[in-house]
């Protein structure tokens, strides 16, 4: 059986994917502060540290190396610039670099949180640049990857889902507050395209058995508001859509400059995989099950 590398593995995407590849290969999961992810073979790596890194890789022999790890509170990126650029361009960097040096499958999870001068669903070739220190530092690992590993797989993507422990995403925070009858504030002038991450960790198993280099965009073919997201949920939780009101992203206030469409055009993922992506609505029913 073929060995695989989860970099990041006790997150939202980490968790998922490392279950879902347990099927058809060996594995090996890597974690930090959070616990080990149950039943994984799972390593506390100091990702800063590429020596301990390219000894891990040494003692081990990987087909496929998938990293979902980075620093991605847009607010603690601004905060802490060195750790943003540590985990999310040095570390792509140096797993892109180490993965060709042992002939191992690189596949890395970027974002759609980039500005662009389009105000619709943008494909893989427009050009989009970041406003804050989170798409700087995102855009840097995309670059470091892209260019130091020729047969690696940069996805950019959005994706929702529940956590373990309900904390983290945009679905924990919307069923929660839903479950408690609080308003919730709906942006009406932020739209993205994002997958279910169930539907992303399908997408991303189905590219890794394949040669697929390059940049590729992971979206739903729906390009929705942050509001017509939440009164979504709300409808599909049955809560009263009531609760959820419209407002703008501006309202947020703080120094932090956001980009407000972030929807991608994922037309080459269709075609490429020959596949057809569900609706929102329908990856929602999935993930709230």
């Amino acid at each position: 059986m073929q060995k695989a590398l989860v970099v990041g593995s006790t997150g939202l995407l980490g968790s998922r994917i490392s279950r879902v590849l347990s099927d058809d290969y060996d594995v090996t999961c890597t974690h930090n502060k959070n616990s080990p992810l149950p039943g994984f073979q799972s390593f506390n790596l100091d990702l800063t540290n590429f020596d301990e890194i390219e000894k891990f890789f040494t003692r081990n022999d990987f087909d496929l190396v998938i990293n979902c790890a980075g620093l991605t509170s847009v607010e603690a990126c601004e905060i802490r610039p060195e750790a943003a650029w540590q985990l999310n361009a040095t570390l792509p960097y140096h797993l892109a670099v180490l993965s060709k040096k042992f002939d191992a499958r690189f596949i890395h999870v970027s974002t759609d949180h980039f500005q662009s001068d389009l105000n619709k669903p943008r494909d893989e070739k427009v050009a989009v640049w970041p406003i804050n220190q989170y798409g700087y530092t995102k855009m840097a690992g995309e670059k470091f990857v892209l260019q130091f590993n020729e047969s690696a797989t940069v996805i950019r993507t959005n994706f929702f889902g529940l956590t373990v422990n309900g904390s983290h995403s945009l679905l924990d925070f919307l069923v929660s507050r839903l479950s408690k009858n609080e308003g919730i504030t709906g942006f009406e002038d932020v739209h993205f395209s994002p997958l279910g991450v169930m539907t992303l960790v399908s997408v991303i198993s189905e590219i890794a058995k394949r040669d697929f280099p390059g940049l590729i965009n992971a979206a739903g073919n729906e390009a929705i508001s942050k509001l017509e997201f939440a009164r979504l949920v709300a409808n599909l939780t049955k809560k009263d859509q009531s609760l959820v009101s419209a407002g703008s992203v501006s309202t947020l206030g703080g120094a932090v400059s956001r980009p407000n469409f972030l929807a991608l055009d994922g037309s080459k993922l269709v075609s490429s995989l020959a596949i057809k992506l569900p609706s929102i609505e329908s990856m929602l029913k999935i993930e709230l099950q």
